[in-house]
């Protein structure tokens, strides 16, 4: 969803974060809608692909590790709307992150 919106209105979302950077914004989201569909089609195979689950989980970890280092090294960066929207999005990620693992420990 949070692909979807960024690629749709990256001007907006620049300015609810305070970073002039709509093109990045606009990247952004088409990434996330391509790793959402690619984990789609992923979460569809039976058997799961453990490489590519654990892919996944390293990736949303590189997300939430970013996003914290973002938020400790450049705190002044974002407004304040967008620092809390960058560590909610964080803390979302993590979720899934950890959903991940516990559906790729069970096997399922």
């Amino acid at each position: 969803m949070s692909g979807i919106v960024l690629a749709a209105m990256p001007a907006k979302m620049s300015a609810l974060i305070s970073v002039n950077a709509p093109f990045i914004f606009a990247l952004l989201g088409v990434g996330l809608v391509l790793y959402a569909v690619a984990l789609f089609l992923a979460a569809k195979q039976r058997p799961i692909n453990t490489y590519v689950a654990w892919t996944a989980i390293f990736m949303d970890d590189g997300w939430v590790i970013g996003s914290v280092a973002l938020l400790v090294f450049a705190p002044t960066l974002f407004s304040p709307s967008g620092t809390w929207l960058v560590a909610i999005i964080a803390a979302i990620v993590a979720g899934f992150a950890v959903a991940q693992f516990l559906g790729l420990r069970r096997g399922t």
